[in-house]
């Protein structure tokens, strides 16, 4: 899934990477099969469709994409997330660094929440966190 893949962040600026995972999703609710969608809220894949990464939640844009490689939702969504912490891990960055490393505005509590799901992310938001975890990468 894009979402997972590696990033350098020296080869991908970060509004390549928002561009590039943009593209993905639109692309792959344009090839969705619509049963696999129809579960989604009607106003998320209006979201999706528009195109606006910081209007997709990241849980829609986990289970577009997760759909078109034959994944359920749950194991998506949970592979996008596990992604971030296991690069967090190899970057031996913590919630608190990743916070200060990101542009966006929010607290070590807020980012740790958002990767373990309690609160919502968009796309957007995960782009950001992925590119400044690359960025920390040995």
């Amino acid at each position: 899934m894009i979402l997972t893949e590696p990033v350098d962040p020296d080869e991908t600026p970060l509004a390549d990477l928002l561009e590039r995972y943009r593209a993905a999703v639109v692309e792959a609710l344009d090839d969705a099969n619509p049963a696999a969608t129809e579960t989604l809220d009607g106003t998320a894949i209006e979201a999706a469709r528009s195109g606006d990464p910081a209007a997709i939640p990241l849980e829609v844009a986990a289970v577009i994409l997760g759909q078109a490689e034959g994944l359920d939702p749950e194991t998506a969504q949970s592979t996008v997330r596990d992604h971030l912490l296991l690069a967090m891990s190899g970057a031996v960055m913590d919630v608190e660094a990743l916070a200060r490393a990101v542009d966006v505005d929010l607290e070590p509590g807020e980012v740790q929440a958002k990767i373990e799901g309690r609160l919502p992310m968009t796309l957007d938001e995960y782009a950001r966190l992925h590119h400044a975890i690359a960025r920390q990468r040995p």
